[in-house]
């Protein structure tokens, strides 16, 4: 599935909850690249579950290009050095998610990075495995 087609389903599935009362997020940095969202079936997912995919394409394509950029020479060491990068590197989140933590151990330099809907879906990307180690369709990350 393409990044506009999950975007797509990510903004008609979230319109068709008459329950969200959230609002649009923050104006914040979104991720572009390609979607690593399973293909679709014939209906829509419900707008948690497309929320939740939102934030695990969107958490996976950050942490790559943090790797990719910053393997070698250092993280950033905070949430606000994570989302300057995000700014500097001119890196989109897609509509309603916003980087919610960012966790940076320098004695491994390794990092936990958690994206977040503003449905309450979130995805965690952690380096020590190399992999998205948690999602949910609600609750928001853990910790913040």
């Amino acid at each position: 599935m393409t990044l506009a087609a999950a975007v797509a389903l990510t903004v008609s599935a979230c319109g068709n909850d008459d329950t969200d009362d959230a609002g649009p997020g923050p104006d914040i940095p979104s991720i572009g690249g390609p979607s690593s969202a399973p293909s679709s079936s014939s209906t829509p997912a419900p707008a948690n579950e497309a929320a939740e995919q939102s934030a695990l394409t969107d958490v996976e394509a950050y942490a790559v290009q943090l790797e990719q950029v910053f393997f070698g020479s250092g993280y950033p060491r905070d949430l606000a050095g994570a989302v300057k990068v995000a700014d500097r590197l001119d890196l989109e989140l897609s509509p309603g998610n916003r980087i919610a933590s960012y966790v940076y151990d320098a004695d491994a330099e390794e990092f936990r990075l958690c994206v977040e809907n503003t449905s309450g879906a979130f995805a965690i990307y952690d380096t020590q495995p190399m992999s998205t180690m948690q999602s949910g369709p609600s609750g928001g990350c853990p910790g913040t």
